[in-house]
Order: structure tokens, then sequence, then C-alpha cells
């Protein structure tokens, strides 16, 4: 069985998105190409981005793997061999560019993909395992800058009652919290004061992890946080005042 090696990225722009190209109007696939003779994978893989994406600004993280899988076939593939296993070595890449005009003809439409349509997104099934198998390693290599502090809501009803949501992120962890005031709280929890607070707290070590997941999810601050990492099985701790 005849075998091909073929070089990429999983280029991902400043929104995080992930850039997907279309091979010749029938599949969608990684960014990505054949090594030439005496051409060394990582600038192959450069040379393909440029080529596929127009892309030319920018940044190895990190090389991803390598995995094999039979090269698609389509009806008017005359004359070429279906069997040839194709061997793919993916790179983690980043850019600051936003403009997509790719240079190769057989190549002309990419995409910039929300994370969790990905998956759904690529046509070949082990393309599809390999991105999945990569997508903590990708959060973990695409370091969040700490300490952060971002508010989701903060809202008043114009009755006393107001309602606020945030995340902390420290050297500690994760800390998702909401504060409630107002006579909507004392209706609801006669034995209380008039206020009432919660956190919910996620460990550093499994951060990287849970930030993916927000991503992929898109998960609304309206959601409940707790039930959400219950569906994902991460680790938290509640409390309450």
């Amino acid at each position: 069985m005849n075998k091909s090696h073929s070089a990429g990225a999983i280029l991902i722009n400043k929104q995080f998105k992930i850039a997907l190209v279309n091979n010749r109007g029938r599949s969608w696939s990684f960014p990505k190409g054949h090594v030439r003779p005496n051409e060394k994978v990582l600038d192959a893989a450069i040379r393909e981005v440029w080529e596929e994406t127009g892309i030319k600004d920018i940044k190895c993280i990190k090389e991803l793997g390598t995995y094999e899988r039979p090269r698609i076939e389509y009806d008017n593939d005359d004359g070429k061999d279906k069997s040839k296993i194709n061997i793919i070595t993916l790179f983690l890449f980043t850019t600051t560019e936003e403009e997509l005009n790719p240079i190769d003809p057989e190549n002309s439409e990419a995409l910039w993909v929300e994370p969790n349509w990905v998956r759904l997104s690529l046509t070949h099934e082990k393309d599809k395992q390999f991105y999945e198998s990569k997508k903590f390693e990708i959060a973990d290599a695409l370091k969040i800058k700490i300490p952060l502090e971002i508010m989701i809501e903060d809202r008043s009803d114009g009755e006393g009652n107001h309602f606020e949501t945030s995340v902390k992120i420290n050297e500690k962890g994760l800390s998702y919290e909401l504060y409630d005031i107002g006579p909507f709280v004392l209706k609801y929890a006669p034995c209380s004061d008039d206020d009432y607070e919660t956190w919910t707290t996620v460990d550093r070590k499994f951060l990287d992890r849970l930030l993916l997941e927000l991503v992929a999810d898109r998960f609304k601050p309206t959601a409940n946080f707790e039930h959400y990492l219950d569906e994902k099985n991460i680790p938290y701790e509640f409390y309450s005042y």
C-alpha cells in the first residue's frame, strides 16, 4: 500500500476560531498538503497554510502529532490510487490575521469556524478523532493570562433587587460567583438576610479543560453552573452565604 506524507496545522485566530479549508469543493479539512522532497515538515506546514488560507503571519506553538488515514475518494479521481494512506503531521499555529484568501486554486474556499463546530464540519472521521484527542492539549498550550476577572451579568429591576454574576481566575483556579440582594431574596428565603451569595470554585489543575469546554459549548450565564460541571465530570466546591 502506498503512503504519502502531508503537513499542516490547526490554525487559530485571536477570537479562538479555527481555519478549515474546502478541498476542491468536496471535503473540509485542516489546511495541509504534501511534503516536498528534501523539505522540512514544519516548512511544508507553513507553506501549505499560506497556500490554502493566504495567512502568512503565523506563530508555531508546537507540533501536535502525526496520524494516518486513507485519502478521501471522489467519483472522478480516475488514475489516482484510492488505496493510498496519507500520513499527516499537524502543528498548532496562531495568527493575528483575520482575512482568509487562499492561493491554491484547488482549495479556493476557507472559513473561520467556532471550536464547537469543528468536529461537525470536518469530513474525514480520522480528522475528527485527532481534533477531539488534542482539544485539551491545545487549551493547555494557549494559556490564558491570569489573574482575570470578568463581570458576566450586572442588573437591577427597579424594585430594589440587584443581581450579579462574575468569573475570577487566579493562580488557584476559577471562581464562579453569584450575588443577589433585595426583596426577591427575602420572598424565597425568609430566614435569611436580604442578600445571598454563592461561590463555585474549580481547582487550577482542571482550569484549562473547563475553559475549553466553556468555549466549545458557548456556555450561557443563565445556565446552572454546578449542573454543567456535573455533566462534564469536572470536580468543584460550592459555598453559599
